[in-house]
């Protein structure tokens, strides 16, 4: 973390700053580099396309102190995304990272982890922080990120039992006109047979 240290030190103005973090297996073998991409916008961060990249590996990523006394600290209701909203509140502040071309942080990937087993809860989490911040885009961006979010949440009713998605197309027929509904729904049927 030294490098951390000397960078804030030598770097007053930069509030927050991420570099890579390299992912390793269970074993301590280099899975993949895991680099920050993207242009940093509050638009980007949400929107997440081919056109908008956004990545920031989490254990790479740092900030100051002062950042709580401006902006809040950690929303601790939050199990699996705290800090990635807290990412949305410094770029809602037109704050952006400064980026670090070295490696900050190093992952494992092992089984039990919240990254590799809840994947919903994942989701479940980011719609809602998601649907939040969406609101303070202008309107083109808003409905792109709506949209988004919409496959996101059939996506999480689709891997839901059979039941539970039909209760939730009943709710939502409009759900229907969705292929990847369609599909879920079709898929459950025919492996039911």
């Amino acid at each position: 973390m030294d490098t951390v240290g000397r960078h804030f030190a030598d770097h007053r103005d930069d509030a927050w700053l991420a570099g890579a973090c390299d992912m390793v297996d269970v074993d301590g073998q280099h899975v993949r580099p895991n680099r920050p991409t993207g242009d940093f916008a509050l638009a980007g961060a949400l929107l997440r396309d081919e056109a908008h990249p956004f990545n920031l590996p989490q254990p790479g990523v740092f900030w100051r102190r002062s950042l709580h006394d401006r902006l809040g600290w950690l929303d601790e209701s939050l199990h699996y995304c705290m800090d990635f909203e807290f990412w949305l509140r410094m770029l809602s502040a037109g704050l952006r990272p400064t980026l670090l071309d070295v490696g900050l942080a190093t992952y494992r990937l092992y089984d039990a982890s919240k990254t590799c087993t809840q994947s919903n809860g994942f989701l479940r989490e980011h719609l809602v922080v998601e649907r939040r911040y969406a609101r303070r885009l202008a309107w083109p961006d808003r409905l792109k990120v709506w949209r988004r979010l919409g496959y996101t949440q059939r996506a999480l009713a689709s891997r839901a039992s059979r039941r539970l998605l039909w209760t939730r197309v009943i709710q939502r027929p409009w759900w229907l006109g969705s292929q990847q509904i369609r599909q879920a729904l079709w898929g459950r049927v025919v492996s039911d047979q």
